[in-house]
């Protein structure tokens, strides 16, 4: 079954549904298209949790907003502020998908 036809996995519900895919045995992209859940969403909260228990921090990842600031000018170049967890990283809008990654991960260790 195509992943754009299934429900994404909603937060409040990953830890469970994790924990039932775990206790079926089954491989995780059968279980979820057997219940019409997208696998690969499901799969992106196995990846937070596996990171998060690795740094010792088992929560999930707080989701954050961002928001384009008003130009001045022309010639201004937007800036992006990303707050975790009271650190915060500003990139020109002009940034290197790479380098934002690694230190999104840097803060997310912090």
């Amino acid at each position: 079954m195509d992943n754009k036809k299934l429900r994404s996995v909603k937060r409040a519900e990953a830890e469970g549904l994790l924990e039932a895919w775990r206790a079926s045995g089954e491989g995780m992209k059968a279980w979820c298209g057997a219940r019409g859940l997208n696998w690969f969403s499901l799969n992106g909260y196995l990846g937070w949790t596996r990171r998060a228990a690795a740094l010792g921090r088992p929560e999930l990842p707080a989701l954050v907003e961002l928001a384009l600031p008003a130009r001045t000018g022309p010639a201004s170049e937007a800036v992006y502020r990303v707050d975790v967890g009271g650190l915060v990283l500003e990139v020109g809008e002009r940034f290197d998908d790479e380098t934002v990654r690694r230190l999104v991960m840097v803060l997310a260790s912090c």
